[in-house]
Formats: C-alpha cells, sequence, structure tokens
C-alpha cells in the first residue's frame, strides 16, 4: 500500500499577509512554535511556553485559508466566576495566581486542524460480532420459601468477514500540530456543528497556532482516521453490532486537505521561582485547567510565625510557674502550636505533589 500523493507546503515570507485578515507569521524564540499574527508580534507572549515574546520569522503552511471556524461563543470576562473557583481552593497561593490576573492575561488562540476528503478503494477483512441474549434462571432461598431469578445476559457471536470496499469520506479531522494531544487532553476534541464557513472577521484578533505537522507527516493518523470510518462502514453493512481485527488494503484517491481552526483561550501565572504555569481555558465551559501551584514560601513564613508564637508560650508557661493554671495553659497551647507549625509546610508540599504540570510538544528546540 503506497502513499498517495500528499499537497506540499511553501515557505511564507515573514512580511507575508494572510487569509485576507492581515495575519503575518511569528515564532517563538525559545520554545520555537509559529503563530500567525495581526500587529506587531514584538508585544505579544508566546502562548505556548511564556518564556519569550513573539518575533517575525518565515513559516512552512500551506497559504490556503481555513474551510472552518469554530468561532469564540463568549469573552473571556464571562470566565471570571470559573477563574474564582479555579483559584479558591489553595489555600496558600503565590501572589500571581489570582482569577483577576489569569483572566486579564488571557490570550485567545486557535489550534488547527486537517480536514481530509478522500475516496477509499480496496480488500477488507474482520471478525463482526453479532450480538445475542441468553436467558438463564437462579433459585434463591429467601427465608420461608424458593424464589426463581431470571437474568438476561447480552452475550457476542463472532464470525469471519471480509469483502471490498469504495466509498468516499469527508472532514475527517486529524491533527495539524504536534501539541494537540496534550491541549485535547485540556479542552476536548473539536465538534464540527459548531463551526461556521471562515470568514476573516471570525478570527478576532486571535492568534492562530501555525501547523507544524504538515500533511506527509499527518498522513499516518489521516490513513487510521479512513481505516476507522470504513470499519464503522463494513461493520453497518455485514449487519453486526461489533467489529474486531479490522484489516483494510486500500488505496486512496481525490484527496483534499483543508483546516478545521478550533478555539481556546491561554493564560499563565507566576510561582514562587518566578516560573510562568500555563492554565487553559475551556471557550465554551470557562472551565480552568492546569497545575495550580501552593506557595512554599508562604507555607515556611507561616509555619515560622506559628514557631515563633510557640516558643513565646512555652516562656510565658516556664516564667508563670509551671504548676500554676496559667503556665499549665501556656506549655499546653506552647506545645500544640509548635506541632501545628509543620501544617502549613506539609500541606503545600502534599498540594504541588498532586498538581500536574501542563506539557506539550513546546519544547525548547
Amino acid at each position: 500500500m503506497s502513499t498517495p500523493p500528499l499537497p506540499s507546503v511553501e515557505i511564507i515570507p515573514e512580511t507575508s499577509q494572510l487569509w485576507s485578515a492581515s495575519l503575518q507569521p511569528a515564532g517563538c524564540p525559545h520554545c520555537g512554535t509559529g503563530f500567525l499574527i495581526t500587529g506587531d508580534p514584538a508585544g505579544q507572549r508566546c502562548p505556548a511556553c511564556w518564556k519569550a515574546n513573539l518575533a517575525p520569522q518565515p513559516a512552512r503552511l500551506r497559504p490556503e485559508a481555513p474551510e472552518l471556524v469554530i468561532p469564540f461563543p463568549r469573552t473571556v470576562r464571562d470566565f471570571l466566576p470559573q477563574a474564582q473557583k479555579f483559584v479558591q481552593p489553595v489555600w496558600l497561593r503565590p501572589d500571581d495566581l489570582q482569577a483577576e490576573r489569569l483572566i486579564q492575561r488571557a490570550v485567545p488562540v486557535y489550534l488547527p486542524h486537517w480536514l481530509v476528503d478522500g475516496r477509499v478503494k480496496g480488500d477488507w477483512q474482520a471478525q463482526v460480532g453479532f450480538d445475542y441474549q441468553v436467558q438463564s434462571s437462579q433459585e434463591r432461598y429467601t427465608g420461608s420459601n424458593w424464589q426463581v431469578q431470571k437474568t438476561v445476559e447480552t452475550r457476542i457471536r463472532w464470525e469471519p468477514r471480509l469483502g471490498q470496499i469504495e466509498r468516499r469520506y469527508e472532514n475527517l479531522a486529524t491533527p495539524a500540530s504536534s501539541a494537540a494531544n496534550a491541549l485535547l487532553q485540556r479542552i476536548g476534541a473539536p465538534d464540527p456543528r459548531q463551526s461556521k464557513p471562515y470568514q476573516p472577521e471570525l478570527l478576532q484578533n486571535a492568534l492562530v497556532r501555525i501547523p507544524d505537522l504538515p500533511p506527509d507527516s499527518a498522513w499516518p493518523a489521516a490513513r487510521a482516521r479512513f481505516e476507522q470510518a470504513a470499519a464503522e462502514s463494513c461493520q453497518v453493512a455485514a449487519g453486526g453490532q461489533n467489529i474486531d481485527q479490522f484489516r483494510l488494503d486500500a488505496e486512496y484517491h481525490a484527496l483534499q486537505w483543508t483546516q478545521l481552526l478550533q478555539p481556546y483561550y491561554a493564560s499563565a501565572y507566576r510561582d514562587d521561582d518566578g516560573r510562568l504555569q500555563t492554565i487553559l481555558i475551556h471557550p465554551f465551559s470557562g472551565e480552568l485547567s492546569g497545575p495550580r501551584l501552593a506557595s512554599t514560601r508562604k507555607a515556611w513564613v507561616v509555619s515560622g510565625i506559628a514557631i515563633l508564637i510557640a516558643v513565646i508560650l512555652l516562656a510565658i508557661g516556664l516564667i508563670a510557674a509551671p504548676l500554676s493554671p496559667l503556665g499549665i495553659l501556656a506549655i499546653i497551647f506552647g506545645l500544640v502550636t509548635a506541632v501545628s507549625a509543620l501544617a502549613p509546610i506539609l500541606w503545600a508540599w502534599n498540594w504541588n505533589r498532586h498538581q500536574t504540570p501542563f506539557l506539550t510538544a513546546d519544547q525548547p528546540r
């Protein structure tokens, strides 16, 4: 099975304006992620790594405008309540981890996906499963008499099937960015039913990630989508409810590649060490995701204050005579405070170890 002809990409100069939207290519000098951006990129922080500002640079991409765009349904200001709910559980948080700052810093970004049309022609074979039901009875003694309880179990009868297929499929979505897998775990897969035909005003000054998976790199994933669609078609044609061990020996003809743009908001905050931690905001639900790190510095400060209070109480207890009621109470509260002083440090350590860092393929290269 040979690879079908695939469209090539072009080198687009940094001074070019694309898609009738005054979009120019720019890139991050730290992580290398490319974007299409309106205006001066020098003032825009890279929303992929937050390590540097974007700079004009040429880009490798197809110059054709996308076919479909999923518009941002709401402004990021609408998600301030969700941001407040996101930061609220962090008892000792860094000064920069504030709902208002996350909303102010949020950047609208579009993630590209390939939409592939094509005709599949070839031979297939698989194990097709047919559901059937088996009824059985079970007797139980309830204390006074025996009762019969009937149960119905659904089982699968597997049968080999083979045949030929020739069918055209349209708009099979496959990632156009190497960061798609990590991002989609946070924002979910795109729903083409929410999309509209591309118009320049739909981008709303958003940044567009440049596909770093050209068609030749994205073809294995696209072929898997064709095979999945073909398996579903063959299952329906065979009249089964299940399919397994599907194999397809096919040729692919009349392939057409266009793009679908999926929206999301990217934001960040600085942790104790000054590192910017990436936070994503779902454009429809407003749900925030990403690491919410506690401030270990604040934990040490609170613990230090607690230890100081414990020392003062113990000193008062000893000075006021250990056997007097005041001395006994001061000693007891001093010991309790000393033991409790470790709580902020232990809480911050335990909280942070359960936070999953946001990792994508946007690594320095």
